[in-house]
């Protein structure tokens, strides 16, 4: 039924990389305190990782909408918290062939890809992944900045979305699944300026932003080919 729990929960292999291959180890990341937090904690469902200069990891679990920091020379968690909820104003959930920004909705992120800007604040794309026992999809069409301790910097809402309409990006048959689905996300370091780059699945182009200043400025629509995922 593609409810969670599912077996096997999957897990973070560390892999050490001293010497030659033949000595190499993997080792397994500590989840036993992001399993007595999560909501379904015997099936975590680990989905991405990135990590920072001080070797810290942030870890996204899409079903269970959860995130986990952990520490990559330890393997111990530092931190775990829900993902949480976004509200996000005039956007079209019904597959009608129009589009109409009306609905108000309030949304699970589930956050998918994830990446750092600095190595304190992260960023996620919450394209939704999971449907519960009530019929409710998660995914909230946006990216959201973290503050690793699990407060929220700054929430993108339905401006990422409504930003893709503007440049005729929109899909507007995936309203009612996700919308623009962000997926995948990733951040580098042009000269002097930190730049994000927001892979949009269902709208077909890449949102990029500056966020040198910690917060983001629109910067450029790419378009793609049909439905990027990484």
């Amino acid at each position: 039924d593609g409810l969670i729990p599912h077996a096997p929960s999957g897990k973070l292999s560390i892999v050490d990389l001293k010497g030659r291959p033949t000595n190499w180890s993997i080792r397994a990341a500590d989840f036993s305190p992001v399993a007595s937090g999560a909501p379904a904690g015997s099936d975590l469902e680990p989905e991405f990782v990135d990590i920072n200069k001080e070797n810290e990891a942030v870890v996204t679990f899409q079903e269970n909408n959860y995130l986990a920091i952990i520490d990559i020379v330890t393997g111990k968690t530092i931190n775990h918290f829900s993902a949480g909820s976004a509200d996000i104003h005039r956007v079209d959930n019904v597959e009608d062939d129009l589009i109409n920004f009306d609905p108000s909705l309030t949304k699970r992120r589930e956050p998918d890809a994830v990446t750092w800007i600095n190595d304190d604040v992260f960023v996620t794309a919450n394209e939704g992944d999971y449907e519960d026992e009530y019929g409710e999809q998660g995914g909230s069409r946006s990216f959201t900045l973290f503050h690793q301790d699990g407060s929220v910097h700054y929430e993108s809402a339905e401006s990422f979305e409504h930003w893709l309409v503007s440049a005729g990006h929109y899909n507007e048959s995936r309203s009612e699944n996700k919308g623009c689905e962000p997926e995948g996300i990733e951040a580098g370091q042009y000269g002097q300026r930190t730049l994000l780059f927001v892979g949009s699945e269902r709208c077909n182009a890449v949102g990029v932003y500056d966020v040198t200043n910690g917060l983001p400025e629109p910067l450029q629509i790419l378009p793609t080919g049909i439905g990027p995922e990484g």
